[in-house]
């Protein structure tokens, strides 16, 4: 799933590949509301690249595998928390990035 989607851009940062918030959603399954809802979270911190004056959001292949694992545990029956906890390792409680090691 490392290749773009026709019509969606991906680009390099340094040298890695990075995706958009909307090739990032269509890859995953999930609508940008979600995905910025899982950012809040603290699940998933893209990287800012900046394009002159704006700041857009880029997830790197490792967003992008993680995410998808998560996407698909929820789809089995896990609640986002568990399904992140055991993608990523680490306890998500609240918003805003808030989280504690296990």
């Amino acid at each position: 799933m490392s290749a773009p989607l026709d019509g969606i851009e991906s680009s390099q940062v340094g040298t890695a590949k990075t995706y958009s918030v909307s090739l990032a959603c269509k890859l995953v399954g999930v609508s940008p509301r979600q995905l910025y809802y899982w950012e809040n979270l603290g699940i998933v911190m893209p990287v800012y690249q900046e394009f002159g004056s704006y700041s857009y959001r880029r997830y790197s292949q490792d967003h992008i595998n993680q995410l998808i694992k998560i996407k698909h545990l929820i789809d089995q029956g896990y609640t986002l928390r568990a399904a992140a906890q055991k993608v990523i390792g680490r306890d998500f409680n609240g918003r805003n990035g808030v989280h504690h090691e296990l």
